[in-house]
């Protein structure tokens, strides 16, 4: 046989290149991985039926993540918990169902035979009594002739390690120079794993209930005619596996799992600093999904910043097959909780309870009690945090109660904009950031490419006049040694009134409209306007007979749904917003905005972004005209250039807007901009 001293699945087909023709060749596996999923072995089909044959035997360790209390209990311990084994009998249950075939009888058959032997290991963390991972991957084989490979890497036994992710791993062969030592050091260490040698985890048997389950589906016979049935395709029996054990349809994508394993491997907890439009919400998710392995009740909280998300994360948890869901948009919802808390406590099929509220409902005395009730029954609680960078307010840092056990902050901006102190107890309370996917990642993979136009205006000489006054005002008031609490109040009252001068310049209106008739055919486009824009920008295009529409916090939800399915339909070509768009809500038909009006704080038009870049059908490219304000006062226009340079650089027509800057900037800035790497 023909090895490769390594493999990459972005290069090489890991079942036909590898695991197929190394089993079927094998007499001896033996295999150490943090994830297992017998679904893997219905892509080695051939492999498999082959191996059986052969007389070959099989021992697999399996990492295991199980709860504090489940873990106390197991120490010392020779067999897996019978709390444990009833979880993952579930998951073997429901994969007998999926997969009508030989496969799994198979693998129960090698189990009655004595020929497949499973231990699970359990890591301890002694120093914080903290569940933790068994996160090796070794893999020994041995064919009839004492030929030994030895292999270790990325790659766990599940399906989408094998066929979906971009996994990697080398390849050490006992007959050739200068692999023997690895493959005897792979031996030795296999040995120490077995045994339960190891210092830091132990390693348990399968106790009677998974045996006698295993004995009870295996056959009486497995015949070389059995074997040769197992010669299936992967496109009938493999796709969709792995689906069954997170309940769902839905399948975590490569990068998704890595945030999750990230997730895990910092004790459960962590802030998800990942583009808008990249799938925050189900990865989030599927790793609350873990915690069904090893919690026997959890209380799952979804805090998001505004009622209107309520009904949109409600959708996507029902895709994920949760089932026990209320929420607190409904006037009784107190009675409402209180009477599915109290049918979760003593259900013994309700494994989770998800609760979706506000920042705000969390961090109330009433919501307390709840946390309250679940400590005092020893229920287990979880958190996602939607838009996380908004609990790190003063008053919603109330909804961060320390009973939360499994916590996950959501977020494309973990930064809060001047407040360096909130953010540092976000970071301190989720544990910092496990998980980063940056824009530019994700373009165009995940989100669709974007071409940026900035259009360049000038306030009029009556707007400049107020602005520098307002400035003159603002120096004095900072030039003081010591200032009051009054001080700084006008001092804000100034800054605010400064930067509505900027946000509502009437140049803005005149270039707009002058613009307008090239959208008469568009449809999907989204116009950010400020309060006192909206009304005018409204008039103009009633005027001008657009089919448009406006949404502010004004209407209730039900009105608003009604407006954003009509939008994603094509019924209102264009939809004119304030603010009530800028976090969380999913309108991925949208493929033009228009920034009248924008703040220079950097989550809000990040945010905005976000609405327009992600991908659906027949959608192949997204395209932002952005007002951008240029002002006499240095400090001001540093703020609109610096979002002119963030949408800019990661646009489809960077070049274009570099040499712009060029043109506008004057060079001293410029210069410091790049010696920060900003541009």
């Amino acid at each position: 046989m023909n090895l490769q001293d390594d493999y990459d699945s972005d290069e090489d087909d890991l079942i036909s290149d590898f695991y197929d023709p190394v089993l079927r060749t094998a007499i001896t596996y033996k295999r150490a991985v943090a994830y297992f999923s017998s679904s893997s072995f219905p892509l080695v089909a051939k492999g498999l039926g082959k191996f059986i044959v052969n007389g070959g035997n099989l021992e697999i360790i399996i990492g295991k993540i199980v709860s504090r209390k489940d873990m106390m209990l197991l120490r010392g311990k020779t067999e897996i918990s019978e709390t444990i084994s009833e979880r993952i009998l579930s998951d073997w249950k429901s994969l007998t169902e999926l997969i009508e075939t030989k496969h799994i009888e198979a693998l129960a058959w090698l189990f009655k035979s004595n020929r497949l032997k499973i231990k699970f290991a359990i890591l301890f963390n002694d120093k914080e009594n903290l569940p933790g991972i068994f996160h090796s991957k070794l893999g020994i084989l041995e064919d009839n002739n004492g030929n030994t490979i030895s292999f270790g890497g990325s790659i766990n036994e599940t399906e989408s390690a094998w066929v979906s992710n971009i996994e990697y791993f080398k390849v050490y062969k006992d007959w050739i120079d200068g692999h023997k030592n690895f493959v005897q050091s792979d031996l030795v260490r296999w040995e120490k794993y077995w045994r339960n040698k190891a210092k830091r985890f132990q390693v348990v048997n399968v106790n009677n209930a998974i045996t006698n389950y295993l004995h009870s589906i295996a056959p009486n016979n497995f015949t070389i005619k059995d074997a040769e049935q197992l010669d299936r395709s992967y496109k009938e029996i493999g796709i969709g596996a792995t689906k069954l054990f997170s309940g769902t349809n839905l399948v975590p994508r490569p990068y998704q799992n890595e945030a999750i394993k990230s997730w895990i491997m910092n004790n459960y907890a962590g802030i998800l600093a990942m583009a808008t439009g990249t799938g925050k919400t189900y990865t989030a998710l599927f790793a609350m999904k873990e915690i069904e392995e090893i919690e026997d009740k959890l209380l799952l909280i979804i805090a998001v910043p505004y009622i209107h998300l309520i009904p949109q994360w409600k959708e996507s948890i029902s895709e994920m097959g949760y089932r026990n869901v209320v929420d607190t948009d409904i006037s009784n919802w107190k009675n409402k909780i209180a009477m599915e808390f109290q049918q979760f406590l003593f259900s013994k099929k309700q494994r989770t309870m998800v609760i979706v509220t506000t920042h705000a409902t969390l961090r109330g005395n009433n919501f307390n009690s709840f946390i309250k009730r679940a400590e005092d029954n020893s229920i287990s609680l979880g958190l996602i945090g939607d838009e996380v960078h908004a609990m790190g307010s003063p008053s919603n840092q109330k909804g961060l109660y320390p009973q939360f056990t499994y916590r996950i902050g959501l977020t494309a901006t973990p930064n809060r904009w001047f407040d360096t102190e909130g953010t540092e107890i976000l970071l301190e309370y989720f544990k910092g950031i496990t998980y980063e996917l940056p824009i530019e990642e994700a373009i165009p993979e995940f989100l669709c490419p974007y071409s940026y136009h900035p259009k360049l205006v000038h306030l009029t000489e009556e707007e400049q006049e107020v602005y520098d006054e307002f400035t003159k005002k603002i120096a004095g008031i900072m030039g003081k040694d010591e200032k009051s609490q009054t001080d700084q109040n006008i001092l804000e009252s100034y800054f605010r009134k400064r930067a509505q001068i900027i946000i509502n310049s009437s140049m803005k209106l005149d270039e707009f409209l002058k613009l307008l008739p090239q959208y008469k055919n568009d449809r999907h486009v989204l116009i950010y306007v400020s309060p006192d824009q909206i009304d005018t920008v409204i008039r103009h295009l009633n005027r001008l007979n657009f089919i448009a529409t406006r949404i502010t916090y004004e209407e209730d939800l039900d009105e608003r749904k009604i407006i954003l399915d009509k939008f994603g339909d094509g019924k209102f070509k264009i939809l004119v917003a304030i603010r009530c768009l800028d976090e969380g809500v999913d309108i991925p038909q949208t493929s033009e905005a228009i920034f009248l009006a924008s703040t220079t704080n950097p989550r809000q038009f990040i945010q905005r972004r976000g609405r327009i870049l992600r991908k659906f059908r027949g959608k192949k490219s997204a395209k932002i005209v952005d007002f951008i304000v240029m002002t006499t006062g240095k400090e001001i226009f540093r703020r609109e250039l610096d979002r002119m340079i963030e949408f800019g650089k990661v646009s489809s027509n960077w070049s274009e807007i570099r040499h712009l800057l060029d043109d506008i900037v004057e060079s001293d800035l410029l210069e410091e901009y790049k010696v920060k790497g900003l541009i």
